[in-house]
């Protein structure tokens, strides 16, 4: 009987998602669009953190594989399109991850989380840069 208030009150929240592109929100609309993207982007944000944190490791770059796959997107959005940037940007960020994943493999630790650091920093660096 528990489990049955945590349903309901999912079962509330998703009805009331569901729902919610219907209302007649006239000039809010759009804020109430951006302020769900930059929640669903912060969700991702924690929820890659958590994963990472599990495994007993302290990555520094997530900030920067953000970064990577924003600035990405944004440069490549006038040109192609913003469907194909946001593929692109998430592509390069992925990339990104892999060659960080690559060469710090076998890193633990402390030594791990100098590592991401570095990246993130090289990453910052080049964009103030560029």
């Amino acid at each position: 009987m528990k489990g049955f208030g945590h349903l309901s009150l999912i079962l509330l929240f998703l009805l009331f998602f569901v729902l919610l592109p219907y209302l007649p929100l006239g000039i809010w609309r759009a804020f109430l669009l951006d302020v769900g993207f930059f929640v669903l982007l912060l969700t991702a944000l924690a929820l890659s953190w958590d994963l990472v944190a599990r495994t007993g490791q302290l990555s520094l770059a997530h900030g920067a594989f953000f970064g990577l796959g924003a600035y990405g997107a944004g440069l490549l959005a006038p040109q192609v399109g913003t469907l194909p940037a946001l593929c692109l940007g998430a592509l390069a960020a992925g990339t990104g991850a892999l060659v960080l994943g690559w060469v710090t493999l076998r890193l633990h630790g402390l030594y791990f989380a100098m590592a991401s650091l570095a990246f993130s920093e090289v990453l910052r660096t080049l964009a103030l840069k560029l």
